[in-house]
């Protein structure tokens, strides 16, 4: 059945009900968002919360960021201890 064919049958069906529940599902099933166009309308918010947060001077330069960023990174290495090679480890003892 072609798109065109579904919605005339469809309307064709609505026309003829007058059962408020069934209208009622209809309507949901019909205005329900799907996952899909959830997910567009999310990136979209997203995408004009950052440019209205931009355009109000809360954003930062790349260089300021690219700076914050090497800082971060060699304090979080830095935290963590030094492996050792393998040659300077202490010898397990194994099972047989």
């Amino acid at each position: 059945m072609t798109t065109a064919a579904l919605k005339k049958k469809i309307k064709t069906l609505v026309d003829q009900t007058s059962h408020e529940g069934k209208l009622n599902r209809v309507l949901g099933v019909l205005s329900k968002e799907t996952k899909e166009e959830a997910a567009r309308r999310f990136v979209q918010e997203v995408v004009e919360a950052s440019e209205r947060s931009f355009k109000e001077g809360r954003g930062i330069a790349l260089d300021e960021f690219e700076k914050r960023t090497a800082q971060k990174t060699k304090r979080i290495l830095g935290r963590r201890p030094r492996k050792r090679a393998a040659a300077a480890r202490k010898p397990s003892a194994r099972r047989s």
